[in-house]
C-alpha cells in the first residue's frame, strides 16, 4: 500500500512538472510573438531621435509592412503584422507599436536628448 501511495505521489509530481514546462513554453511563445513589435518600435524611436538630435524635425507617420518610409537617410519597413504610429506631442516624437495579436507597446517618446532608444531593449522581454 505504501508503494502505491509513493507511486501515486510520483505520478502527481510528474504531471505537475510537465504542466509547469508547458506553461513556461506558452509564456515564451507569447513573448516571442510580441518581439517584432517591440523591435520595430525601438528602431523607429531611434530614427526619430537621430533626426531630432541633428536639429531636423521628427516625422509623424502611421505605417505597416506595406508602407515603407524614409526617416533621415534610413528606409524603414515594419515586420509583418506590426503597425507603427508616430505622433508629435509637446516637442517630443512618440512612437507606439501594435500587432496582429492585439498587443501594443507603451508610447516611447524622444526629443533628441538623453539616451538613444535601442532595439536591443526588445531582447530583454
Amino acid at each position: 500500500m505504501a508503494r502505491l501511495k509513493v507511486a501515486a505521489g510520483l505520478l502527481v509530481g510528474a504531471v505537475a512538472a510537465a504542466g509547469a514546462v508547458v506553461g513556461i513554453f506558452e509564456v515564451d511563445e507569447y513573448a516571442d510573438r510580441d518581439r517584432p513589435m517591440y523591435h520595430d518600435t525601438y528602431v523607429m524611436a531611434g530614427l526619430q531621435y537621430d533626426l531630432l538630435k541633428s536639429g531636423k524635425p521628427g516625422i509623424e507617420v502611421s505605417l505597416d509592412v506595406t508602407e515603407p518610409v524614409h526617416i533621415g537617410d534610413a528606409a524603414f519597413r515594419t515586420n509583418p503584422g506590426v503597425e507603427i504610429v508616430v505622433e508629435e506631442r509637446d516637442g517630443e516624437y512618440c512612437v507606439k507599436g501594435t500587432n496582429q495579436y492585439g498587443s501594443e507597446t507603451d508610447w516611447e517618446c524622444v526629443d533628441g536628448t538623453g539616451l538613444r532608444p535601442e532595439p536591443g531593449a526588445a531582447e530583454d522581454l
